[in-house]
């Protein structure tokens, strides 16, 4: 299989689990992919520090496929917090929430807290 057929396999794959938009091109996909690897590298080897004020976190429903979801709310930011941890739930994976319908409710519950 050529690179570019192996490309195609992958985007294919990737937008029947809503990872990337129906609409994306090629060359869009080949940008999200360099970003998403060096986004996944930076979130495993990040080593967060305590934060003395609250922490607010959106925490995606569905994990990303090939990812490990926690068992526990969150995403482990209450180790980094001595103060109050506030969780909004939002529907879909940690990409496609950020699609609509999901980003509205999400800006609309962000919009209550910080109100």
């Amino acid at each position: 299989m050529s690179e570019i057929q192996r490309s195609e396999l992958f985007l294919t794959e990737f937008k029947q689990v809503n990872l990337v938009p129906d609409n994306i091109s090629h060359k869009e996909f080949q940008y999200f992919l360099v970003i998403l690897h060096a986004h996944i590298n930076a979130t495993d080897q990040y080593q967060g520090k305590i934060y003395p004020g609250e922490i607010l976190v959106v925490e995606a429903e569905e994990s990303l496929p090939g990812r490990k979801k926690l068992n526990e709310p969150g995403l482990g930011w209450q180790y980094l917090s001595h103060d109050r941890l506030r969780i909004i739930s939002a529907m879909g994976n940690h990409v496609s929430m950020m699609q609509e319908p999901n980003i509205t409710y999400i800006a609309n519950q962000l919009r209550k807290v910080l109100l």
